[in-house]
C-alpha cells in the first residue's frame, strides 16, 4: 500500500493522530480543502453538526451580502439565503 497515504504531504499542524491512532485535520488543513465534507469534523471552521445534520453556525462568514452568499456556495452550504432586497440591489 505504499504511496496510498499522503499524510506525508501535510504540515505538521494540519494534523495530528489522536489517542486511539487516528488521524485528526485541524482547523487549518479544513479551511486550506475549502470546503465541508459534512462527516462532523472535530475541528470543522463551517460549522457543521452531525446529530443536527446541517451547518448551525459559521465562524469564517458572519454577514449576509450577496459577495459573501457567492463565497459561501463556492465553499459549502451557506448560513442562510440573502433577501430578495439584497439580491435586487447585487444584479442593478
Amino acid at each position: 500500500m505504499d504511496g496510498f497515504s499522503k499524510i506525508n504531504q501535510l504540515d505538521d499542524d494540519e494534523y495530528y493522530y489522536s489517542e486511539e491512532g487516528y488521524i485528526v485535520f485541524t482547523e487549518k488543513y479544513l479551511l486550506k480543502r475549502g470546503y465541508c465534507c459534512q462527516n462532523g469534523c472535530k475541528h470543522c471552521p463551517y460549522g457543521f453538526k452531525k446529530n443536527e445534520g446541517r451547518i448551525t453556525q459559521d465562524k469564517k462568514m458572519k454577514t449576509t451580502s450577496m459577495l459573501d452568499f457567492k463565497t459561501q456556495i463556492q465553499q459549502g452550504i451557506p448560513n442562510e439565503l440573502p433577501s430578495k432586497k439584497e439580491v435586487d440591489k447585487t444584479i442593478s
